[in-house]
């Protein structure tokens, strides 16, 4: 997918296949300017609500997990052996992977 076009459907235009870069570059502009108009967007623009944690979307699902080694969390707090936190399905997935994390059963 080229950056024009991906540009464009992150600001809600609708694109249509057949337009070249210019026409692209244009419709974006529209956009920017306030000019033209973006395609309407789910739930009022504020995201699609898919859990997957980017802006806009529903905060992702956290499970619970076991500290097998102290870590640091990407916030600076420190998390010590033997306690459980929540974190999500894919920090638990990398956290089982690395050894610092299990499951609680």
């Amino acid at each position: 997918m080229s950056d024009l076009k991906a540009e464009a459907e992150e600001l809600g235009i609708k694109v249509d296949g057949r337009w070249s870069d210019e026409r692209l570059q244009q419709e974006i502009d529209k956009v920017l300017a306030g000019e033209g108009e973006a395609a309407p967007q789910p739930f009022g623009g504020k995201g699609d609500h898919d859990g997957d944690g980017k802006v806009g979307g529903a905060a992702p699902a956290l499970i619970p997990v076991m500290v097998k080694r102290d870590f640091w969390d990407a916030s600076g707090e420190r998390h010590r052996k033997g306690t459980i936190v929540e974190v999500t399905y894919e920090a638990a997935l990398d956290g089982v992977e690395a050894g610092a994390l299990t499951r609680v059963k």
